[in-house]
Parts: structure tokens; C-alpha cells; sequence
């Protein structure tokens, strides 16, 4: 089979700063339909005993961005700086500039 899963990660932070892995879900794809599912079943496992997410960061996947107002009433969703830093740099790859000026533009965006 070559058919390639996203993987959902959740991720709590607690009042001290500290990250949690709080679930994993290979998704059949990044639909809304796919986020609904996930944010329904850890409302049924986690939020049921537990504050609602506040924020949620992610790739701006179009299923993502969809379900969160569907789903997650409330919640803010934030382009994750990691897949923002992966996003410019695809697009400065594939821009056609020079190395130069690829240099020259990392220069101003990582230092």
C-alpha cells in the first residue's frame, strides 16, 4: 500500500511551560471531515474532564482552518512557526532566484 497517512498530533502545555504529547491519530487525510472526527473524540476523552483548548497551531491545512470554528468554537488558530519557516523556505526553493539572492533573502527572514 502506498498510500501515505497524515499524522494528527496533539500537544497540551501545562502553567509551567512544560509540553505534553496528549495524542497521535493517523488521519485517512487533512479534510475537515478528518479534524472533526479527532476533535470529537478527544472532546470525548480529554475535554469532557478538561478545559477546552484556547489556541491551536498548525500547518493552515483548508480541513484544519475549517473544522476549528465547526468543532471548536472559541479557539484560536496560529500559524505554527516551524511550518511557516518550512512554507517560506518551498517557496524561496522553488522562486527560480539566484543563490545569491536566495542567501541574500535568508539572511533577512533567519538572522
Amino acid at each position: 500500500m502506498d498510500t501515505m497517512l497524515p499524522l494528527i498530533v496533539l500537544t497540551g502545555i501545562v502553567n509551567i511551560g512544560v509540553s505534553f504529547p496528549a495524542a497521535f491519530c493517523f488521519a485517512p487525510s487533512k479534510s475537515k471531515a478528518a479534524f472533526d472526527f479527532v476533535f470529537e473524540k478527544m472532546r470525548e476523552i480529554i475535554w469532557d474532564e478538561f478545559p477546552l483548548t484556547k489556541v491551536i497551531l498548525g500547518d493552515q491545512a483548508k480541513g484544519l482552518s475549517a473544522s476549528i470554528p465547526y468543532s471548536l468554537p472559541g479557539t484560536v488558530s496560529q500559524f505554527c512557526k516551524w511550518h511557516a519557516s518550512e512554507s517560506i523556505r518551498k517557496y524561496l526553493l522553488d522562486s527560480g532566484y539566484s543563490k545569491e539572492k536566495l542567501n541574500a533573502i535568508k539572511s533577512l527572514i533567519w538572522n
